[in-house]
């Protein structure tokens, strides 16, 4: 007897139907326990499945070492190699950007699978990552439990960096008139 494993598990946005990931499948099923589709293409187990905040997509992560896009259809979109196992891949809340962990390594994609940006989270690997619902920050943790709250409000960082920087910029003498006025228009 073969024993299925569900991985992954996740609601559309409407409340509608649901996405599981099934050994190397994906399963897509209404609340009537109806199954609507199957998606093949992974060539290992899944580890991640997400449906866009929209509704348009699904993106997959697994251990073949990839994170795959398809749209409601079935049909593959994009394919984005990493280099090991990946296992957690989601959207952003206005569903224009994709966060996956792969090892110590939180990546950021475009629809259009180019990277946009990495970060080393750790030494441990990074099991799941999430975003809050107004895209301004993201959590990651780790094999060792390690939660990190992450900041993508670029306003407030600099806010915090300027703060920060304050008595530096002030009181550096290494620095010119323009390096010191650099926090000049950041409200505090």
């Amino acid at each position: 007897m073969i024993i299925k494993v569900i991985t992954s598990i996740h609601f559309s946005p409407n409340g509608n139907d649901v996405v599981a990931a099934v050994d190397k499948l994906i399963k897509i099923w209404n609340l009537d326990g109806k199954l609507l589709s199957t998606l093949s293409g992974h060539t290992e187990n899944i580890a991640s499945v997400s449906f866009s905040p929209d509704g348009k997509m699904i993106a997959t992560a697994g251990n073949d070492e990839t994170v795959k896009l398809w749209d409601m259809s079935g049909k593959l979109l994009i394919n984005i190699p990493h280099s090991g196992n990946v296992y957690s891949v989601v959207f952003s809340p206005d569903s224009q950007i994709l966060i996956s962990s792969s090892g110590g390594n939180i990546n950021f994609w475009g629809l259009d699978g180019k990277l946009i940006n990495s970060l080393q989270a750790g030494e441990s690997s990074i099991t799941d990552v999430s975003f809050s619902p107004d895209g301004k920050m993201f959590t990651s943790v780790d094999m060792k439990n390690h939660i990190v709250l992450w900041s993508l409000d670029i306003d407030n960082l600099q806010q915090l960096s300027c703060n920060w920087l304050g008595d530096y910029l002030a009181n550096n003498s290494n620095l010119n008139e323009d390096e010191r006025r650099i926090c000049e228009n950041i409200s505090r």
